[in-house]
């Protein structure tokens, strides 16, 4: 169960649903009261918590055989829906603590969806990558890092896409548009 600030409690998927897809925040208004929570989720341990924002963990990895079939092999969580044969690089639990701190700071934040979306791959493939990387503010480095660097255009604003950040960081592949347009569609982390 997910204790709003107000103290009423909601089922925690119930409460992500919610909360996701009405503005892909913490920061909502309860459906009961409208007081605003500002509780993350605690299920006892970030492990749990971070599998949690999972909208719908997938059982079976999203990739079909050259027969049409899809894979046998079990979804690796945050991995597009693949196994690790279909997508090798995966995210080892023991950077869970981190990343599901770095989540928490985004699901604060007021990036739009898809924004968030792109910062959680990175944030996931900086970690995968780099392990000096041990604490939030190295990933923020990362990204400030990169705004420090990109050309601004006449009126100082700086013109960037993921495509650019990726290649920054030597962190392409970008993700698979199928995932990033079902995770801004729907306001899911799979």
């Amino acid at each position: 169960m997910m204790t709003l600030t107000c103290n009423h409690k909601y089922h925690h998927k119930c409460f992500l649903s919610y909360a996701l897809v009405s503005c892909g925040s913490i920061f909502i208004s309860c459906p009961t009261c409208r007081e605003m929570n500002t509780n993350h989720l605690d299920l006892g341990s970030d492990t749990e918590n971070l599998i949690a924002l999972l909208k719908e963990p997938r059982k079976r990895c999203c990739h079909k055989t050259n027969k049409g079939f899809v894979c046998k092999n079990g979804s690796v969580p945050f991995n597009y829906g693949c196994c690790k044969t279909h997508h090798k690089e995966t995210l080892s639990e023991e950077r869970y603590p981190l990343y599901y701190d770095y989540m928490k700071y985004l699901l604060d934040s007021t990036n739009n969806w898809k924004t968030k979306v792109f910062m959680m791959d990175l944030a996931k493939k900086l970690l995968i990558r780099n392990q000096s990387v041990t604490k939030i503010t190295d990933i923020h480095h990362a990204f400030l890092e990169f705004f420090h660097r990109c050309q601004r255009d006449d009126n100082g604003f700086i013109e960037c896409d993921p495509e650019s950040m990726y290649r920054y960081h030597d962190l392409l592949p970008l993700p698979p548009d199928s995932w990033i347009n079902r995770c801004t569609r729907r306001g899911e982390i799979i």
